[in-house]
């Protein structure tokens, strides 16, 4: 549930960024704290997919992997981007990597 609030607020300022004049150094440093969060906890999963504790549907597998490549390929996406679209890419794929982390709370037993 963490997860999604952190990603719900990236979202906000993404979206924000790309009404009030573009991507920022901040919203850059987000971008990572979010994407380690993001890698912590499908690392955590890993752990507990390794030690027998499987998800409820086989999907949550799918949808962990696609949750960590969102904002990343976002960022290599629009590296070259001017401000605002950057933002707004960002802001994009922040959705959809919010989208994904309602999936799996639903698959997995959250």
């Amino acid at each position: 549930m963490l997860l999604l609030g952190v990603t719900g607020a990236f979202v906000l300022a993404a979206l924000a960024l790309t009404t009030l004049g573009g991507a920022r150094p901040w919203l850059e440093w987000a971008r990572k704290i979010l994407t380690g969060l993001l890698l912590l906890q499908v690392a955590l999963g890993a752990l507990l997919y390794a030690t027998g504790d499987r998800p409820a549907e086989g999907i949550h597998v799918l949808y962990g992997a696609l949750v960590v490549g969102a904002l990343p390929l976002a960022n290599a996406f629009s590296s070259e981007a001017p401000a605002k679209a950057r933002a707004g890419v960002l802001a994009v794929a922040a959705v959809v990597t919010l989208g994904l982390l309602w999936r799996l709370i639903s698959t997995g037993g959250g």
